[in-house]
């Protein structure tokens, strides 16, 4: 019934939210590639540009819906959009959980713009 328990764990992604953006340093060639990209038109590209990573809150759903209480030290998880692995996270959670208990969980997630594949 322990090792039950443990499999009847249910973990979701309720919500997103940006915290904050981090942006490129500006330098004079950051400044004439951005430049060069307005001109020609690409402002997606250029503005994209600027922007070096995202901070994101992960809030996680959390819910035992086994027979008895289990120990949740940490989690790890592998983060994807459109099945392309973006970043990595875990969190210490250090947590009981009780049967038919259900616990929030916020997780800090940075994706760098490094980690986009470019098409």
């Amino acid at each position: 019934m322990f090792a039950y328990s443990y499999t009847q764990l249910n973990l979701s992604l309720n919500d997103a939210e940006i915290h904050s953006i981090d942006f490129e340093e500006l330098s004079f060639s950051t400044l004439v590639n951005l430049g060069l990209k307005a001109l020609s038109g690409n402002w997606f590209d250029a503005a994209f540009g600027l922007i070096q990573g995202i901070n994101l809150n992960l809030g996680f759903g959390l819910c035992n819906n086994g027979l008895l209480s289990v120990y949740i030290p940490d989690f790890s998880y592998e983060l994807l959009i459109n099945e392309i692995p973006i970043g990595n996270g875990n969190s210490n959670l250090d947590i009981t959980i009780d049967p038919v208990q259900k616990k929030e969980i916020t997780s800090f997630q940075n994706i760098q713009r490094t980690s986009f594949a470019s098409s």
